[in-house]
């Protein structure tokens, strides 16, 4: 089930959230698919990639998380680790209303015919 910030209270709570299941043969993928969009004004502190199946491009596979327009600011070419597993990064991002959060999943050589990660935030809602 996916879900998205919610009420993060009065005192502004951390609170962990799903994203998203990307997948490498994602409409959009290559340029950067659209995951999140800010519901209010928020900090992130913590990013959770879990690769529940392998990218197998048959010589490199990165997965980059961002919400510039290389989409890697937030997770770069070696912050996620694209074989089965978790990775976690602390950052700290401050998103306004309506900013959006995309993933991007580049490979070279045989093209990929598998690969599969969910995408966890931890964050706060900050002042407006």
């Amino acid at each position: 089930m996916k879900l998205t910030a919610g009420n993060f209270g009065e005192c502004g709570s951390m609170n962990a959230f799903f994203v998203d299941t990307v997948k490498y043969n994602d409409t959009g993928i290559a340029t950067g698919e659209v995951i999140f969009t800010a519901p209010a004004p928020m900090i992130i502190t913590q990013v959770c990639v879990d690769v529940t199946t392998a990218f197998n491009a048959g010589t490199t596979n990165v997965l980059t998380i961002g919400t510039n327009s290389d989409v890697d600011n937030i997770c770069g070419s070696s912050d996620i680790a694209e074989t089965k597993g978790q990775s976690t990064k602390p950052v700290f991002v401050q998103l306004k209303k309506g900013d959006k959060i995309k993933v991007k999943y580049a490979q070279t050589g045989t093209d990929a015919s598998a690969g599969e990660a969910d995408i966890f935030f931890i964050g706060t809602q900050s002042p407006e």
